[in-house]
């Protein structure tokens, strides 16, 4: 599991997630942020062959992120 930060010093997990796909990664990937706005699942291309599985928002409540984890690795 890769939990991607949106916004990151200097880099992009918007642009890593999707560099991460075209190389062929087809593990999990959570994007992590803290903007809680709708588009956020836009940005981050909530889709698991191009971009995220899932989005966890910030500040990281464990029980969610524990169920979203269970229902992406079972």
């Amino acid at each position: 599991i890769i939990l991607m930060d949106k916004n990151m010093n200097g880099l992009s997990g918007i642009i890593t997630v999707s560099k991460l796909r075209n190389n062929g990664y087809k593990g999990v990937i959570f994007g992590f942020t803290g903007d809680c706005f709708s588009s956020v699942s836009e940005t981050f291309n909530c889709s698991p062959t191009d971009g995220v599985n899932g989005i966890v928002y910030k500040p990281l409540n464990i029980k969610s992120f524990i169920n979203l984890c269970k229902l992406h690795l079972d």
